[in-house]
């Protein structure tokens, strides 16, 4: 029983052998063809392959290509082969693998499959898929996937018992040698590929300073023997390399320039005596930073005076620089006008493309009205540190405004003045004056404080009631309302300095 369940199996391997012999050539001619068979991926979930790999249907299909008379690769050989080069996969295969693989056991293909569907259940279902390559060229000439179940059998075939399979591998084995029977005259391939495959190329560091020594580790696969010395130039500099401790690894110390830019790095392939037999450019490039970058910071959201930026709800901080430049880690710190700090943060990596300070402090309380500096402090990756600073104003109330009677002479004044220094100028305001019973006295509007205004003459002593509203830069508006102002006969300026022009008042019903 246990034989006739394999057997479709058996039957499957045989239809893609007998297709891959197809593609080799006559088994008895002068030009029979060898096969190296790696061992067959298993995606099967489920199947009696270990650790992804089937290595029965491995060795089962390399004893059915040897009955077919054609030459195949020891199977311990080619395990061999791959434990001393470290390959842990299956199913798949690169060129110089499939060309070292030639040179190694003078083999002219290699056949790399994957085993994709083993009995299941009560039903037996088989499923196969392989690629055939070239040594010479590393490339692909053949590729077939087979696959069946003893469910189709009975229901295209009509028949109950596992005998069916045999009808079932003449059909598949007309169909897949349709497909392949083109391949038989192949010529073989020219190698497009050179001998040689660069894996990998570390500097410990892509960013340097000038004159800075840094480590490189090179990693790379020889069709053949590797050349006796190796070498790395950059410009006119060569930097020999020494083989390392794994093999293919190769080790070496290159010196950076001594200029800021950017600079290739070439691979020296040489021969005895040093001469380099082949030149592989752009192998890696490296940055020379030996000057800090070009940082400024530009302030948005805000109104920009001579001196400083004023704001009054969150400001938009952009570091800009003139090219790109790798960052170590970078600081920003902001005080006040008593240098008392009252936001740092500090981060390793690139600068963010922008910062949003809403005038707060670390505990998001807001901070007072009045003068504060930002600071920003970056570190390049080779410690080059660039400082840069602003000044801004943050104001969130408008400024608080006194009035002032007095006279010079005969003539009544009314000054309109902030009590405290203004951070944002003042650029609008409007005054209106009236009777305590109602009747308007006077209506005035000017752009700047402080200002004072002539009261009219008819306007007698005692109280007078004043509206007052201004708005400055930042849109921060104030409105007085009610205000009440007493006139008193003689009242001497408190500010002394003698005014300049005052502007007549304007008599309007209403305000």
């Amino acid at each position: 029983m246990k034989s006739r369940l394999f057997q479709p199996i058996l039957w499957l391997l045989f239809t893609v052998c007998f297709s891959v012999l197809s593609l080799l050539g006559d088994p008895g001619s002068a030009e029979a063809r060898s096969v190296a068979v790696l061992p067959l991926a298993d995606v099967s979930h489920g199947g009696d392959g270990i650790d992804g790999v089937d290595l029965e249907t491995t060795m089962d299909a390399g004893s059915m290509l040897a009955e077919l008379g054609v030459d195949v690769v020891p199977h311990e050989e080619v395990i061999r082969f791959m434990s001393e080069r470290r390959i842990r996969f299956a199913g798949y295969i690169d060129t110089l693998l499939v060309r070292q693989l030639g040179e190694e056991f003078g083999c002219t293909h290699v056949l790399v499959g994957t085993v994709l569907e083993p009995q299941v259940s009560s039903a037996i279902t088989f499923g196969i898929t392989a690629t055939v390559y070239d040594v010479n060229s590393g490339l692909p000439v053949w590729g077939g996937t087979l696959g069946s179940s003893s469910e189709e059998t009975r229901g295209v075939l009509g028949l109950e018992d596992l005998d069916a399979i045999h009808a079932l591998k003449d059909v598949v084995l007309f169909n897949l040698l349709s497909e392949s029977v083109g391949a038989l005259d192949f010529p073989v391939l020219e190698a497009q590929t050179p001998a040689y495959q660069i894996l990998n190329f570390y500097l410990s560091s892509n960013y340097l300073a000038s004159g800075e020594v840094v480590d490189c580790l090179l990693e790379i696969a020889f069709l053949r023997d590797p050349p006796t010395d190796l070498a790395l130039q950059v410009g006119k500099d060569i930097f020999p390399l020494q083989p390392g401790q794994v093999p293919g690894s190769y080790r070496g110390r290159l010196v950076a320039a001594s200029e800021n830019g950017v600079y290739e790095i070439s691979l020296l392939l040489g021969r005895d005596g040093g001469q380099a037999a082949e030149t592989i450019p752009e192998l890696a490039r490296y940055h020379v930073l030996d000057a800090p970058p070009a940082l400024e910071l530009a302030l948005h959201k805000g109104v920009a005076t001579e001196n400083l930026t004023l704001f009054r709800d969150h400001l938009v901080i952009i570091p800009e620089m003139s090219r790109r430049h790798q960052m170590e880690r970078w600081m920003i710190d902001i005080r006040n006008e008593n240098n008392q700090q009252v936001l740092a943060e500090q981060h390793v990596g690139n600068l963010p493309d922008r910062f949003i300070w809403d005038g707060k402090d670390l505990a998001h309380r807001k901070l007072a009205d009045g003068l504060y500096t930002i600071s920003l402090q970056a570190w390049d990756v080779v410690g080059n540190e660039v400082v840069r600073s602003k000044k801004v104003a943050l104001q969130r109330e408008p400024a608080s405004l006194e009035l002032q009677v007095f006279f010079e002479g005969d003539k009544k004044f009314l000054r309109i003045k902030p009590v405290q220094d203004v951070i944002a100028p003042i650029v609008s305001w409007k005054l209106k004056a009236r009777h305590k019973k109602g009747q308007v006295l006077m209506s005035q509007e000017g752009e700047t404080l402080p200002s004072v205004v002539q009261i009219p003459d008819d306007v007698g002593e005692g109280l007078i009631i004043c509206d007052v509203e201004t708005r400055d830069q930042l849109g921060n508006r104030l409105q007085l309302k009610h205000t009440e102002i007493e006139i008193v006969k003689g009242a001497a300026d408190p500010e002394q300095p003698a005014f300049a022009g005052a502007r007549e008042p304007e008599w309007v019903d209403n305000f």
